[in-house]
């Protein structure tokens, strides 16, 4: 499935309901940085090679750990309301943003 980044974009706030009006913000900024690497790499898609590489760009120009977590999780929920919409696959959610990539290949990218 090919998702447009003017759908990303648009789901964003179907992927904000629910999110504390504290939380939103840094979510917000999570998803949107996400989008917007994925719109200076257009061969990428929403797969776990595009968090990894969106996350490692991050780190490298310093965000620190905590807030490269932040948008993990910002990301996880955009994944799956792209997947709850039918617009990536529920697989593809689940391994571009999952535990084990919490867990293992982001602290490698570390």
């Amino acid at each position: 499935m090919q998702t447009t980044l003017a759908t990303l974009r648009q789901t964003l706030d179907l992927a904000l309901a629910g999110v504390s009006a504290r939380t939103a913000p840094d979510y917000r900024r999570g998803m949107t940085g996400f989008v917007d690497w994925l719109a200076q790499h257009p061969a990428a898609g929403v797969d776990r090679v595009a968090v990894i590489s969106h996350l490692t760009d991050l780190r490298d120009a310093g965000v620190p750990v905590s807030s490269l977590n932040q948008r993990l999780a910002a990301i996880k929920r955009l994944t799956g309301e792209l997947a709850a919409l039918d617009l990536i696959d529920p697989s593809a959610a689940r391994t571009a943003s999952g535990p084990a990539l919490a867990s293992g290949a982001l602290r490698a990218a570390m």
